[in-house]
């Protein structure tokens, strides 16, 4: 059950990465605030190594 729960936490947090990566991609046309694309690259670079370690962590549980 445990293992389940981190695979959906990994997958919400890699749908997250994604909409964060189309704002920075949006972001990047315009003429945005430097300092809120920093928080989204953060945040992308987060959510996909949070998501990363709930994967393992998951496949560890399990095995």
């Amino acid at each position: 059950m445990i293992s389940l729960l981190l695979l959906a936490g990994a997958v919400v947090l890699a749908v997250l990465g994604r909409w964060a990566s189309a704002n920075l991609e949006a972001l990047a046309d315009g003429p945005g605030p430097a300092h809120r694309r920093a928080v989204l690259r953060r945040g992308y670079h987060t959510c996909h190594g949070v998501a990363v370690l709930f994967v393992v962590a998951a496949v560890v549980r399990l095995l």
